[in-house]
């Protein structure tokens, strides 16, 4: 039986959890507090979207101190997960990054501290390990 693909809250939350024990700030803007009950089902989730955050808008924004200022936004999709067309214009326009796995995620940190003049190594061999 084939195993299901992880779930996109699992995905980012091991990305926050990896980036920040690497010293990297994250900031969650793909979840809110505001909690939305779902008609079909009855589970309370939270609200996105149209109902507490900008479309578009991706789910992590990262960022250190090396980068002086900088930040890297990351949107988070499971594997297969629909990108909207918001979704799709911000990455096309370069001002995020579709990721589906903590392996994509890594990668763009990698990408982001050699624009920044800065060694990964760190974050190349978590890669490695994955």
């Amino acid at each position: 039986m084939a195993s299901k693909a992880p779930l996109e809250s699992t995905i980012q939350t091991s990305i926050v959890n990896v980036l920040t024990m690497y010293g990297y700030t994250v900031i969650e803007i793909g979840r809110t507090r505001r909690m939305v009950k779902c008609k079909r089902c009855g589970a309370s989730t939270p609200a996105v979207g149209w109902q507490g955050n900008t479309p578009g808008a991706p789910d992590l924004m990262v960022t250190c101190a090396r980068w002086q200022g900088d930040w890297v936004g990351i949107e988070v999709k499971r594997p297969g997960g629909v990108i909207r067309p918001e979704q799709r214009a911000l990455a096309e326009a370069g001002a995020t990054s579709i990721v589906r796995s903590v392996r994509d995620a890594l990668a763009v940190i990698v990408d982001a501290e050699a624009r920044h003049g800065h060694d990964a190594h760190r974050v190349e061999q978590v890669m490695q390990q994955l």
